[in-house]
This record gives structure tokens, C-alpha cells and sequence, in this order.
């Protein structure tokens, strides 16, 4: 027993230090309990009077050298392992697990506690008791309670008041959110009926701050309704009309800045009025604001309402529903024509070196304008009888025209081409005037600037063709017109016989006014008929509807384009002016009609276009070709042209006979090519004409015609091995062509 006292005395290394619990060793002191310790520690220790409680003071020790190993095991922390392969050894070693030296209580009674086992409290001022006794949760929480229940009545009370008080402001919030988002959106829905710049920016401005100020008021609801981890749809559903708006009106807010910035660069005498409509030459002294440079400094503004406006859009586009199927269908097509929008500025923005070029930004452009009349059929819409010539330098219309296709062609007349195919038997020479004779608009570009050349006119460097389709369609929509100083209304049931009739008439005697190119033509009652229909859309103000009918009417190829300068034609043919029968690798037709009647018989033709395609073998197919034609002039018309050379004082029978043949009461004669698959062969015993194509494509012709107020037809049959072997047949249209039914069998 003395070496073990030694060990724990005694140490071989000074510094090594081990400390074990011995109280075990000592004897134990103990009070008699006289009554319970009223102290709140001790609330739980329910040992009853005449019980003993150990409260021996705790004794450690400290060993000095150790000599032998007996008792490493009750002092020692370390945990003791055995190697596998130990344990076939005879000499192995097995150690158990520390032990601890204080003895329990010995059968202690009900709720008693070894506070021996308990830590020393370090603040004796908090306790009067030695040891801190663990107390149960749910006592501790009930504790607590009492001790704070001054503090929790009153932060309960705040609680209810700031409660009750945010319910009332989240209702005003509510109404305030739901009826100036509804107001803002009235607001910019009336825009379009607000005709004074300033007012209008000064409106959106005022929208856009009204919206700032809605989404402040909303942010806190949809933090916490609408976030990663929970969306309400309702709310979900205002933050996007809201956030949708406020990226809307701030687009807008640029882009009226962008439109005061322009007017601000206006002289004030208005010398501008009359530069951008065609007056005065690049040296003159006009107007001296610069288009392209303005756009080109405006660039970065540009950038930013197209981000705007793709912000816009995928808020509309979360929006699923506005729970009214007419605030849906307006939502849709306001998207629509945002959209709209945003793709023109997307391609602008991309090709704005281009379209800073096209607009004469460092040197001139030369364009022409071919306004075609389809009441008579041409290869690439109808026949052009009047043209516009202009000057396009630094974004400005300078060196303006306008000319009757004859003030060409009779400077041409000197100058004798033989006529293309189909035409030799209808005129003796090659002009203008038929000169937009080739299916694809680049060839005929390139044949009416040879002539235009030729008649001693400026090269032209872009050309447009536009039919008279769009005026039309723009008539249907925005008109009718009134021409006061002839009493005439005119809309689109109307306006082609009306106009023509008149400039066939000759209201408008031709004749030259200057030394010049300058003349008046019979077409100048189309001129001022124009200038009374501009400013009618104009004062209209549908932005959105004139560039809608404008890009419809470039889609179907009823406004073509074509350029010499090669840059300019790759941008024209990313916009898609390439016509779709050139790329076509399958079993396609494409008629093409050119009128012979002399007159304007196809205002009153109404065609149907039968195909049957067979598979014979392979890749190839046999096709059958109906065409049906009807002359569905009436005698109502005739009555009402009769009546229109009356009123203007046209009654000479002679003069109303040739105005009448003129109008279509006559012959519809038409020299007809039929584009189907390079290669196809004719049946056999027909009486057309094969003709080998430059492209994709043979040629079948011929002569076709249909009296009035009766029908014809004209069928026939070839074989044709379709390169990417799909026998369906697809059937084109060419511009300007009305009143034709493809029926496929």
C-alpha cells in the first residue's frame, strides 16, 4: 500500500502531472438535513429530515513518481488497445478502461442527488448555494416567463399594435399598388392620342416615376410572398405587371429623350422642313443636321431601350393570366407589337455600320422608288408607271424627283433594245416601262438601271419596288380620303379605278416645267392624291400599324429591294428579300404572269391554280397543271367609270370607249412562265415553250387569254425528278398577284 501512496506522491518526471479525484479515500463528512433549503437551487433535493448528506469537500491529488503501474488504470485517461495479432501472444497485455475511484451513493432515496458529481457555481452573489444543479427545460422556460413577464406583456402589446397597424397599412398598400398600376397603364395606353412632344415626355416621365414609387411600396410583400423558397402566385403575378411596366415606361422615358434631342437639333427657322422632303443639294445651304451622326452618338441610348424592352417582355411573359380575356388578349397584343419592336432594333442595332451606310452617312446615296400598278401584271408586281428618285447624304432626302416612267423611256426611244422572250410580239423596244420582266428582282434591277443610265439619269445605287397592294391595305385601315378640290372620297374598293381612270384621262395634262428633269405627268393627280394620304397617316400618329402593314408587305415580297454595292445587298438578304422558290430543292411551281392586254384587265381577274402530283419512281413525279381563269368585270363597274369621266367632263364616246378599254373591258392577255424544277420535261402534243432557267429552275411559256365577263383554262402535264425527292408540290405566288386559289389534289 506505501509504494502505491509513493506512486501517487511521488513522480519520476517533475513536470508530468496526473490528477485523479481520491475523495473515496476519505472519510466522508455528513449533516444531518433539519429542514429544506428554501434556496431555489435546491428546490428539487427532497431527502426529508433525519436523511444524511454527504458534502465532503472534493480532494485531488497530484502525482509525483510514479514507481509501479497497478493503479495507471483508475487515473488514467488513455484508452487502451489491443493489437490483433496480440492476442495469440501469452504475454499480451489487456487493459481495461479507466475507472472511477468515487464511490456512489449507496441506494440513495427517491429525488436524491450526488452533488459530487455537480460543478461549483462561480458567482456565489447569484446563488447561495455551492453547486449549480441542472434544471429541467420546461422549469426554466417557466422561470424565465415569470421573471420577464413585465417585458413580455409589453412587447406582447407592441406586438398586437404593430400588427393590427401593419393588416390597415398592407390594405392601403394593396389599394394604392392595384390602382396607380391600373392608372399608369391608362396613362400610357392615351399617349397615342397626345400630339405636343414636351407634353408627352413630361407624361411619361411622371409614369415612370408613379411606377418607381409602386415598386418601393410592393418590395417588402414580395420579399417575402415571392422569393426562392415561396412565390404566391398573386403576388408573383402584380410584380411582373408592375416591374413589366416600369422597365416599359423607362424605355420609353429614353426613347422620348432620344426624339427631344433631335428636335432640339432643328433649326429654328425651319429650314429643315423642306431639306428632309427633297429641296436643295448637298452644297447648298439647307439643313444642316446630320442624321447619321446624330444616331450614330445616340447609339448607347439605342442599346439601352433594347435591353428595356427585353426586360419588358419577360415580365409580360411570366404573366400567365390577368384573370379578364380582354385584358389578355390586349396584353398579347401589346406583346406583339413590342416584339415587333424589339426585333427591328435587335437587327438595326447589329447592322447599324450598314444602315449607317445605306443612309449616306460618308458619301451619297442614289435610291429609286418604282411604284407598281398590279392592275397590270409584271414579273415583279405590276407595271411601274411612276418613279421617285432621290438622294440619301448624312441620313437627309436632297435632289427629291418624281418622274412618269415615260419621261425615261422616251429619252430611250433613240436607243433600240429587241425585247426578251414573250415580249418581241407586244413592242418593238425594250424600255423601263417592262423592264422589271425577270422572276428574280436583282436581274431587272440591274436591265431598269442600265436604262435609267442610258436615258441620262443618275446611276442608281438601291432600288424598291412597291405595289400598290400596300396603299390598299392602308386605305382599308386608316381611310377613306377626301380630295376635296375634285369632291372625291376614295378607299380601297375604289382606288384603283378611280386613280387610274383619272391619270388615263389625263386631268393632269403632261407637260415640262423646267430645264431640268422636272415635269407634270397625267400621274399627278397620283402625286397629289399621295400628298393628302400622307398627311391624313401622319396626323394619325399609328406608329406601330404603319410599320405592322410596311413589314407584312416586305415579308410577302410585295416590297422588294436590291442593291449594286455588295455590302448593301448581303444586309438586304439577311432581312430575307431573297424570294423562297430560288432556294427551293423540291417539287415547286412558280407562275409568272406578264400582262399583254394594254390595259388594266387584272384589277378583275380571279384565278385557281390546280395541282396533282404522282410518284412514277424514285425521285420522280409526275405533276398535272390546271389553270382556271375568269374576266369577273361587271357591267356596275362599267356604269361607274362611265359616271366618273362625266363628273370631270369626259362625255366624248370616243374618249369614254378608250378610257373604258384602258379600265379592262376588254381582252385580259397574259404571257405566262411556269418555274418548276431544273430539267422537268413536257408531256408530249403541248403548246408551250421549254426554256432553260439561270438558277433552280426550267422554264415552260406560253400565251394565254381570257375575254371578258368569261373563263378559260389552260392544263397540262410534265415529269420532273425532284431533287430532295419529296413529291408534294409547293406552289408559289408572285407580287402583286390577287384573286388566286392554289388548290393542291
Amino acid at each position: 500500500m506505501n509504494d502505491i501512496i509513493n506512486d501517487i506522491f511521488l513522480s519520476e518526471d517533475p513536470r508530468a502531472s496526473e490528477i485523479i479525484d481520491v475523495r473515496g479515500f476519505f472519510p466522508h463528512t455528513e449533516l444531518s438535513v433539519l429542514s429544506h433549503n428554501h434556496a431555489h437551487i435546491f428546490q428539487d433535493i427532497k431527502s426529508g429530515e433525519g436523511k444524511k448528506l454527504d458534502i465532503t469537500k472534493k480532494h485531488t491529488l497530484t502525482i509525483k513518481k510514479q514507481r509501479q503501474r497497478n493503479l495507471e488504470d483508475l487515473y488514467s485517461e488513455k484508452k487502451y488497445t489491443t493489437s490483433f495479432l496480440q492476442i495469440f501472444s501469452k504475454q499480451r497485455i489487456i487493459r481495461p478502461n479507466p475507472i472511477s475511484i468515487l464511490s456512489p451513493l449507496p441506494h440513495p432515496p427517491f429525488n436524491t442527488i450526488d452533488i459530487r458529481t455537480l460543478e461549483t457555481i462561480i458567482s456565489v452573489s447569484t446563488y447561495p448555494d455551492i453547486y449549480i444543479l441542472p434544471i429541467p427545460h420546461l422549469r426554466r422556460i417557466k422561470k424565465t416567463l415569470r421573471k420577464q413577464r413585465k417585458r413580455i406583456a409589453v412587447g406582447s402589446l407592441v406586438f398586437i399594435t404593430l400588427s393590427v397597424s401593419l393588416i390597415f397599412l398592407s390594405l392601403a398598400a394593396k389599394n394604392y399598388v392595384e390602382q396607380e398600376t391600373i392608372r399608369d397603364y391608362n396613362r400610357i395606353s392615351a399617349l397615342k392620342d397626345m400630339r405636343n412632344l414636351d407634353e408627352i415626355a413630361k407624361e411619361i416621365q411622371d409614369i415612370h416615376a408613379s411606377f418607381s414609387r409602386i415598386a418601393t411600396v410592393f418590395s417588402p410583400f414580395q420579399t417575402v410572398l415571392d422569393n426562392r423558397f415561396y412565390s404566391h402566385p398573386q403576388v408573383h403575378l402584380a410584380g411582373n405587371v408592375i416591374h413589366g411596366g416600369l422597365e416599359l415606361s423607362d424605355s420609353l422615358e429614353k426613347t422620348m429623350f432620344i426624339a427631344q434631342s433631335f428636335m432640339a437639333e432643328l433649326p429654328k427657322d425651319g429650314s429643315c422642313n423642306t431639306a428632309f422632303l427633297g429641296s436643295g443639294g448637298i452644297t447648298e445651304n439647307g439643313c444642316k443636321l446630320k442624321i447619321t451622326d446624330f444616331f450614330k452618338e445616340q447609339k448607347n441610348n439605342l442599346v439601352e431601350i433594347n435591353a428595356g424592352l427585353e426586360k419588358t417582355l419577360s415580365y409580360y411573359a411570366g404573366i400567365e393570366s390577368l384573370g379578364n380575356p380582354l385584358f389578355d388578349e390586349k396584353l398579347q397584343k401589346n406583346m406583339q407589337s413590342l416584339l415587333g419592336i424589339k426585333e427591328i432594333l435587335t437587327f438595326s442595332l447589329a447592322h447599324f455600320d450598314t444602315i449607317m451606310s445605306l443612309l449616306g452617312d460618308t458619301k451619297p446615296e442614289q435610291y429609286m422608288i418604282i411604284n407598281q400598278n398590279q392592275d397590270e401584271l409584271r414579273a415583279n408586281g405590276g407595271f411601274p408607271g411612276s418613279i421617285l428618285s432621290f438622294e440619301l447624304y448624312k441620313g437627309q432626302i436632297q435632289k427629291f424627283e418624281k418622274h412618269d416612267v415615260y419621261d425615261y423611256d422616251w429619252k430611250l426611244y433613240p436607243y433600240k433594245e429587241t425585247p426578251p422572250s414573250g415580249l418581241e410580239g407586244y413592242s418593238g423596244n425594250f424600255g423601263v416601262r417592262d423592264a422589271n420582266y425577270y422572276p428574280d428582282f436583282r436581274d431587272s434591277m440591274k436591265k431598269i438601271g442600265f436604262f435609267v443610265e442610258k436615258a441620262g439619269f443618275n446611276s442608281v445605287d438601291t432600288m424598291i419596288a412597291i405595289n400598290q397592294g400596300i396603299i390598299i391595305e392602308l386605305l382599308k385601315k386608316y381611310g377613306p380620303v377626301k380630295m376635296e378640290a375634285y369632291g372625291l372620297t376614295i378607299d380601297h374598293t375604289n382606288f384603283s379605278r378611280v386613280v387610274s381612270t383619272l391619270v388615263e384621262a389625263r386631268v393632269f395634262p403632261y407637260k415640262k416645267l423646267d430645264t431640268g428633269h422636272t415635269y407634270q405627268s397625267p400621274k399627278e393627280f397620283l402625286f397629289r392624291f399621295m400628298e393628302v394620304f400622307t398627311k391624313q397617316l401622319a396626323e394619325k400618329r399609328d406608329i406601330f400599324g404603319y410599320v405592322k402593314i410596311f413589314v407584312d408587305h416586305f415579308q410577302r415580297h410585295e416590297i422588294l429591294m436590291a442593291s449594286k454595292n455588295t455590302d448593301t445587298e448581303n444586309f438586304l438578304k439577311q432581312l430575307g428579300t431573297r424570294e423562297s422558290w430560288q432556294s427551293d430543292q423540291g417539287n415547286f411551281i412558280y407562275p409568272i404572269f406578264t400582262s399583254l392586254s394594254a390595259n388594266k384587265s387584272d384589277r378583275y381577274m380571279k384565278r385557281t391554280l390546280t395541282t396533282r402530283a404522282t410518284t412514277q419512281s424514285g425521285c420522280t413525279v409526275h405533276n398535272i397543271v390546271r389553270l382556271n381563269s375568269d374576266h369577273a368585270i361587271t357591267i356596275d363597274e362599267e356604269i361607274k367609270t362611265q359616271k366618273l369621266l362625266h363628273d370631270f367632263g369626259i362625255d366624248d364616246p370616243k374618249e369614254q370607249e378608250r378610257l373604258s378599254y384602258i379600265e379592262g373591258n376588254r381582252v385580259n392577255k397574259q404571257y405566262i412562265r411556269f418555274l418548276v424544277p431544273k430539267d422537268s420535261v413536257l408531256d408530249t402534243g403541248l403548246d408551250l415553250k421549254t426554256e432553260t432557267g439561270t438558277g433552280n429552275y426550267t422554264i415552260f411559256s406560253t400565251f394565254h387569254r381570257t375575254e371578258p365577263m368569261k373563263s378559260s383554262v389552260l392544263e397540262f402535264g410534265y415529269t420532273t425528278k425532284v431533287p430532295n425527292c419529296q413529291p408534294e408540290m409547293k406552289s408559289y405566288l408572285q407580287p402583286g398577284m390577287r384573286g388566286m386559289e392554289v388548290v393542291k389534289k
